[in-house]
């Protein structure tokens, strides 16, 4: 009678401790997924402060690359300035193509599965394109600011005031008025 309080007692003993044990494993595992989803929480925090900080940077070069832009535009009018606008027209090419790579880059080496010849030559096709967009426009502003130009000495030499004179770029053979100008 005594040996089966004694062997009760024993497995008493053993199945708090088994219970225990299993309990403290429990718990162990609660707080070691509970870290895991700190660091993971804290990861998230802090790739979204990353993300942000790279879209502000990218709408800065934007800001930036507009600007110039406009600012070479604006220099392009000025016939004292046109080699420098033109200069400056090439950086702003530049500045335009490397923009579009910063943007399409992730994407690009997606697709191209970090291929560095399919990469290099997504990049040409698109120099391809950006180069003849460029001199188009380069030749529009040349041919605009020689209008230009060429309405602003006739006015002076007729006299006639630019309130007086009212005509549009587009009533006159551009031309034509660049060779009458040489």
């Amino acid at each position: 009678n005594d040996s089966t309080i004694m062997y009760l007692e024993i497995s008493i003993a053993l199945n708090t401790d088994l219970f225990t044990q299993k309990k403290e494993r429990e718990f162990q595992n609660l707080a070691f997924n509970e870290q895991i989803r700190r660091k993971e929480k804290e990861q998230a925090a802090l790739q979204i402060v990353a993300e942000r900080k790279k879209n502000l940077q990218l709408l800065a070069i934007a800001a930036f690359i507009i600007t110039f832009m406009i600012v070479v535009i604006v220099i392009s009018r000025k016939k004292s300035l046109l080699k420098t606008a033109r200069f400056l027209g090439l950086i702003g090419l530049l500045l335009i193509f490397e923009f579009i790579n910063l943007l399409t880059h992730p994407w690009i080496e997606s697709i191209t599965n970090h291929n560095p010849f399919l990469i290099l030559l997504i990049l040409v096709l698109l120099a391809s394109v950006l180069v003849p967009a460029h001199h188009a426009l380069e030749e529009k502003i040349k041919k605009k600011s020689k209008t230009i130009l060429i309405l602003g000495d006739s006015r002076a030499k007729v006299g006639v005031s630019p309130e007086a004179l009212e005509l549009s770029l587009s009533d006159f053979d551009i031309y034509n008025l660049s060779q009458g100008a040489t």
